[in-house]
């Protein structure tokens, strides 16, 4: 929402979801219920209704995880967490 304020127009929003599977996102769109801002990853998700548009100049910051196995004592895992 603040990139929308930013951007100069404050959207109309009349509910808002918790939902954050991104299945679960595009499923609600093909219902009809409403639109998404998602990442471009989810173009490969095709669901039958939905229409795509890239927002271009758009930057968007998102916070990721890295998660393995708690067994797994890889000295390859182990040198790339310490990269981190």
């Amino acid at each position: 929402m603040e990139q929308c304020t930013a951007s100069g127009f404050q959207p109309k929003v009349l509910k808002q979801t918790t939902a954050t599977w991104m299945l679960t996102l595009l499923s609600l769109v093909a219902a009809g219920v409403g639109i998404a801002i998602l990442p471009s990853n989810v173009l490969n998700l095709e669901r039958r209704g939905v229409a795509f548009c890239e927002i271009e100049g758009l930057e968007i910051e998102r916070k990721i995880s890295i998660v393995w196995h708690r067994n797994n004592d890889s000295i390859v895992l182990k040198n790339f967490l310490e990269l981190l």
